[in-house]
C-alpha cells in the first residue's frame, strides 16, 4: 500500500502561486498597450521622414494591431506581403494582441514601394497606357520606411521592456504576503 501524497509546504508558496496565476494576464495587457503605442510612434516617425509631393503617401502610413488591416488595399511596404500571408506564430501573436504592423501605401498611394526602393527606368522602351510619352529615366530610391523603422527599434524595445517591469511590479504589489 502506498502512502497518501502530501503537498509540499514552503514559505511563500501562496504568494508564488498567485504570481504565477496572474503574471501572464498583466504582462499581455501591459505589453499590448506598449506595442500599440510604439507602433504609432514608429508610424509618426515614418510620416515625418517620407518625401512629400501630393501628401497621399504620408496619409497612407498607418499602424494597426493584428492581422486585419482596415486599409489593406495594396499596402506595399510592410512586414508581410500584400496578400497578408503570415506564419502561424504571427497569427498566434496577433490573437494575443502582440502583433503591431506599420504599413505604407494603399489604393491611392500604390507607389509606396517605388519611392522606397526606386525605379530602374524603361531605357527607350515605352510601356503602359501612355506608350507615346517616350522613355522614362531611372527614379532614384528615397528610403523613408525601413531606415526609420530600424532607427526606432531600440526605443520600441525599451518601451516593451518597461511594460514587462510595470506588469511584474503591479502583480507583486497585489500579491499576498509570504507566510
Amino acid at each position: 500500500m502506498t502512502a497518501p501524497r502530501r503537498r509540499a509546504h514552503w514559505k511563500g508558496r501562496e504568494r508564488f502561486e498567485y504570481l504565477m496565476a496572474n503574471i501572464e494576464g498583466a504582462m499581455l495587457e501591459e505589453i499590448s498597450a506598449a506595442l500599440a503605442q510604439a507602433g504609432e510612434e514608429v508610424a509618426e516617425a515614418v510620416r515625418r521622414a517620407v518625401p512629400v509631393r501630393s501628401g497621399k503617401l504620408r496619409r497612407s502610413i498607418r499602424s494597426y494591431t493584428g492581422i486585419d488591416d482596415p486599409g489593406r488595399m495594396n499596402a506595399n511596404v510592410r512586414g508581410v506581403d500584400s496578400g497578408g500571408n503570415m506564419s502561424a506564430t504571427a497569427r498566434r501573436m496577433s490573437k494575443a494582441g502582440l502583433l503591431v504592423t506599420v504599413a505604407a501605401g494603399d489604393a491611392d498611394a500604390w507607389y509606396a514601394r517605388l519611392v522606397e526602393f526606386g525605379v530602374k527606368g524603361t531605357a527607350g522602351k515605352p510601356r503602359g497606357p501612355n506608350k507615346g510619352a517616350g522613355a522614362r529615366g531611372p527614379i532614384p530610391a528615397q528610403p523613408y520606411f525601413f531606415p526609420t523603422v530600424r532607427a526606432q527599434k531600440r526605443a520600441a524595445t525599451r518601451r516593451v521592456a518597461a511594460a514587462v517591469g510595470r506588469a511584474v511590479k503591479r502583480v507583486r504589489a497585489k500579491a499576498p504576503a509570504a507566510t
